[in-house]
């Protein structure tokens, strides 16, 4: 996971070229950023899960994965408050 992570990184500086080729250029920047989203996501479930040992595996890793949702919607909470401020 380390090298795809590396991958990314270099994807994030060659994103801007791309734009720039036209058609072509964003096709294959869409192409090329979500081969490197599935090799991120594709084996996170089995990491999650490795985690926790085997008689709870499932069950920590859906808790890991669901308990995390009230975080990810502050975001938009706060964004929908405190919108017209800033």
């Amino acid at each position: 996971m380390l090298w795809i992570t590396a991958l990314i990184g270099i994807f994030g500086l060659m994103m801007a070229p791309m734009f720039v080729g036209g058609t072509t250029g964003a096709v294959v920047m869409m192409a090329l950023g979500l081969l490197l989203m599935g090799f991120t996501y594709g084996p996170l479930g089995t990491v999650v899960s490795e985690l926790f040992p085997t008689p709870v595996r499932y069950t920590g890793s859906s808790l890991a994965f669901n308990l995390v949702l009230p975080f990810v919607n502050t975001v938009t909470y706060y964004t929908s408050l405190f919108g017209d401020v800033f």
